[in-house]
C-alpha cells in the first residue's frame, strides 16, 4: 500500500494578530491622516506660526488647517491688490479659525462678489476678520515704533510694569519664550496704552474711529455691509 501526500494550496488557515499588535500595524487611512497632519504643520510653520502648530493641529484638525491656511492666501493676495494688505497672515488665520469661518466652497467663491445678491455670513466673517486684523497690525506697528524710541531706562520701566500688573502664568509663557514673540508684544502693547507711554491717534483708539476713517465696507451693498457690521460688534 502506498500513500501520496500533497500540499494543499486552498486551505490558508487564518492568524487573528493579538488587538496590541494589531494596532501597530499602520494601516493606509493612518498613513493618509499622517500626511495631512505633516501638511498642515508644514502650511502652518511656511507662514510663520508662532503658536504650538502641532497642538493647533491637534485642536481644529489637519484638513481644517489647510483649506483656512489656503482660503487666508487667497484672501491676502486679493486684499494686495485691493491696496489693503494683510499684515500679519498668522493673525488673519488664527481669526479665521477661532471665528469658526468656513471657506466657501468649489465654485462658490466668486458668487458673492460686491454687487452680488448673495452674501453669505462666513464670507462676512471672513471679511470682518480681515478689518480686525489690519486694525490690531497697525496698533502694533505703532506700539512697536513708540518702543523703539524709548531709551533703556524706560524700556526697564515698562517690564517692570508688566511683571508687576500681570499674571503669574502669562508672564511665565513670557519668560519661556526669552521675553519675546507675539505674547510678549501684545502685553506690552497693554501696558504701554494703559500707563500712557503711548498715545494712539483717533482712527487707532477704537476699531469704531478706524471704520469712519478709512470705510473699508463703501466697496460693499448694503445688504452685505449690515452683515459685515453684526460680525465686527460680535468680534469687539
Amino acid at each position: 500500500m502506498q500513500f501520496q501526500i500533497s500540499k494543499n494550496d486552498v486551505f490558508q488557515p487564518r492568524v487573528r494578530l493579538p488587538a496590541s499588535l494589531a494596532r501597530r500595524i499602520p494601516r493606509e487611512a493612518d498613513k493618509q491622516q499622517l500626511l495631512r497632519e505633516l501638511q498642515a504643520l508644514d502650511a502652518l510653520r511656511e507662514i510663520g506660526w508662532a503658536q504650538d502648530a502641532e497642538r493647533t493641529v491637534q485642536k481644529y484638525g489637519a484638513d481644517r488647517i489647510l483649506d483656512i491656511v489656503e482660503y487666508a492666501r487667497k484672501l491676502q493676495a486679493k486684499a494686495e491688490a485691493a491696496g489693503r494688505p494683510i499684515f500679519n497672515l498668522p493673525g488673519f488665520v488664527n481669526s479665521l479659525l477661532t471665528q469658526g469661518v468656513e471657506p466657501p466652497k468649489a465654485g462658490e467663491e466668486g458668487r458673492s462678489q460686491p454687487g452680488a445678491q448673495s452674501f453669505t455670513r462666513e464670507e462676512a466673517r471672513s471679511i470682518a476678520a480681515s478689518i480686525v486684523d489690519s486694525f490690531h497690525q497697525r496698533r502694533r506697528q505703532r506700539a512697536q515704533e513708540a518702543w523703539d524710541e524709548m531709551d533703556g531706562e524706560n524700556r526697564e520701566l515698562v517690564h517692570t510694569l508688566m511683571q508687576a500688573t500681570l499674571h503669574r502664568f502669562t508672564l511665565e509663557r513670557i519668560a519661556a519664550d526669552g521675553w519675546s514673540g507675539p505674547l510678549y508684544e501684545a502685553s506690552r502693547l497693554d501696558v504701554l496704552a494703559s500707563h500712557g507711554f503711548i498715545n494712539f491717534p483717533l482712527h487707532l483708539k477704537e476699531l469704531g474711529h478706524y471704520l469712519d476713517t478709512f470705510d473699508p465696507l463703501s466697496e460693499y451693498p448694503q445688504e452685505a455691509r449690515e452683515l459685515i457690521k453684526a460680525e465686527l460688534d460680535d468680534a469687539t
